[in-house]
């Protein structure tokens, strides 16, 4: 072979080896440009749905907060009817700030296609149905005779009727005391002397029944009572049927009242049947059905329905979790790929280097496959005589040194905050995991402290989110000064910290 034709083979050589480089960098670069565009975009997109998942979570919080506050205010209604207006204020304010959360929410993306815009549908429904009911009980609260239908139908058919029978009676006695001189001595007399007594006794038996039924006294007791009314109503009949036979008897007013002393008394007892018959029922005292039949149940299924917006979001979350860790795994085999990639494309240059190209070269290859080798090592430095060994050289170590600080990087970003730069939960928990092992075998004690902070959504409300970054970041700095280098501090997420103190 002429010195002619071996140089073109060599130029050849050197042809085909920039080809195959500039296209095994073109491919790494476009696969590494695309990898990290589409990791950044879904990293950008996670850190978002953190955000808006921590905000939703204080936001379920805050509505848990309002829904305690009603029921609160609904037991305070209960035990003292005076503080209804007052409650009904701090009512209002409950349910304006929850109407307005549940707006807040329905706005966010990041619900749709969890199914929590359902629950929150359910829930306004909800709101409205408790703002309804609880409003009718502090009216019900407010009057006793709403509270307690029994007392309606006493004043309106009993005491009427009472009055009447107290009215006749005395009337009968003044008439009949003044117009015959022997009256006091007369039966007549005992007959009314006796309806005034068993009409009073019948009264005062009536309302130790309404005490009975009022006080939540024993229903035994109850029952007995009832038939002691009834008692009194049969012989109070029986006296006022015999006083109907001294009918002519009597003075003439007494004549035309006389006669309406059964059917007042009979009206009365028509009245005490509506009350037994009130109080036999469930909704003898309204407040206490309304509590039970609608208030709270509606209470229970909102508390219900804000443990099922947290399942979800608790799934959400798992879904994120399980996502970023599904983009870091492809990270990393891209880079196990590129780096596969990278050791093949050598390898093949090795072999064509070994058989087409001298010694120095092949020297050089056999170099840099050996990875004990240092890239400044003498055995290298002799060998760059050529363009082709020092661009060989020179493109190993840049990417060598890329494809290292990227798997630095994935590990820095993996096990650490991207705010703070402080250890995340999960570099926390294998250093508490180290910390408790080492403190068992040593027999020492460990501390874990964990802390948030006051007032910081306030901060991030008034301010805006980049100010509490900016806050976050000034308190992990403080904190960080505090420890030791044997401490850990981490941050959970939000402003939730936390330390180890071997």
């Amino acid at each position: 072979m002429t010195h002619k034709q071996t140089r073109q083979f060599n130029g050849s050589l050197q042809e085909r080896f920039l080809g195959y480089s500039i296209l095994a960098t073109l491919l790494m670069s476009l696969v590494l440009y695309f990898s990290n565009d589409y990791t950044s975009n879904k990293i950008t997109e996670l850190i978002h749905s953190i955000e808006h998942s921590n905000e939703i979570k204080e936001d379920v919080i805050q509505m848990r907060n309002h829904v305690t506050a009603l029921s609160n205010g609904i037991n305070s209604v209960m035990n003292d009817p005076a503080k209804a207006d007052q409650i009904r204020l701090i009512f209002q304010a409950s349910f304006n700030e929850l109407n307005h959360l549940i707006n807040k929410l329905n706005q966010l993306d990041y619900i749709d296609g969890t199914g929590i815009t359902g629950h929150l549908i359910e829930l306004t429904g909800m709101l409205d149905e408790l703002y309804v009911n609880s409003s009718k009980l502090i009216e019900i609260r407010k009057n006793i005779h709403q509270q307690f239908p029994a007392m309606e139908v006493s004043n309106r058919l009993m005491r009427s009727a009472r009055d009447e029978m107290f009215r006749i009676l005395s009337i009968t006695h003044e008439e009949m005391s003044n117009s015959d001189p022997n009256y006091k001595g007369s039966e007549l007399y005992d007959l009314i002397m006796e309806s005034k007594y068993l009409l009073t006794y019948t009264i005062s038996e009536y309302r130790l029944y309404l005490a009975f039924r009022l006080g939540s006294f024993n229903d035994e007791n109850l029952f007995d009572q009832e038939e002691i009314v009834y008692a009194f109503t049969d012989n109070l009949r029986a006296v006022f049927q015999k006083i109907q036979t001294y009918r002519e008897n009597l003075g003439f007013e007494s004549q035309g009242i006389i006669k309406n002393l059964t059917s007042s008394l009979e009206k009365w007892v028509k009245g005490y049947e509506e009350v037994k018959s009130i109080h036999h029922s469930d909704k003898w005292r309204t407040d206490v059905y309304l509590m039970e039949e609608n208030v709270l149940p509606i209470l229970d299924n909102i508390s219900t329905t804000l443990i099922n917006i947290d399942q979800l979001l608790k799934e959400k979350n798992a879904l994120q979790a399980s996502e970023f860790k599904s983009i870091y795994d492809r990270y990393e085999i891209l880079g196990y790929l590129i780096i596969g990639f990278f050791f093949l494309f050598v390898a093949m240059m090795i072999i064509l280097v070994k058989k087409l190209v001298f010694s120095p070269l092949n020297a050089l290859s056999l170099a840099l496959n050996d990875k004990q080798i240092k890239f400044n090592s003498p055995e290298i430095q002799t060998l760059h005589k050529t363009d082709e060994t020092k661009s060989l050289i020179q493109s190993f170590e840049k990417m060598h040194a890329e494809i290292t600080a990227r798997q630095e990087e994935l590990s820095y970003q993996a096990l650490h905050d991207n705010l703070t730069g402080l250890p995340n939960r999960k570099l926390l928990n294998e250093r508490l995991e180290q910390s408790i092992e080492m403190a068992d075998r040593d027999k020492h004690k460990l501390s874990f402290l964990m802390l948030d902070l006051n007032g910081f959504k306030q901060v991030n409300d008034t301010l805006g989110h980049h100010v509490g970054d900016i806050l976050l970041v000034e308190v992990s700095k403080r904190l960080k000064s505090l420890m030791r280098k044997s401490d850990t501090i981490a941050r959970l997420g939000g402003d939730e910290f936390s330390i180890i103190l071997p």
